[in-house]
């Protein structure tokens, strides 16, 4: 499986970056897990209840949960399988 670089920023040489590769690739259970649950996340996190519109601060929850949905995107991809 390839990874992003992003993996590898603390690595010091390249036998890290070989361990944490079968880390990784070791882990793929729980990180198929994770992203499943993160999927759901995002999809509960995307339904736009009417409720949030008699706030007035309705735009400060849609911004934080604009912020929320980035944030949670950017972690998916990281853990998803590339291949």
């Amino acid at each position: 499986m390839a990874l992003l670089t992003k993996w590898f920023k603390y690595t010091k040489n390249e036998q890290e970056r070989i361990e944490l590769t079968q880390t990784i690739n070791n882990s793929r259970y729980i990180l198929d897990l994770l992203e499943r649950i993160i999927r759901d996340e995002i999809t509960e996190e995307e339904k736009t209840k009417l409720d949030d519109y008699n706030s007035p601060s309705w735009a400060y929850r849609q911004a934080d949960r604009n912020g929320a949905l980035r944030v949670l995107r950017q972690i998916l991809t990281l853990i998803k399988r590339t291949n």
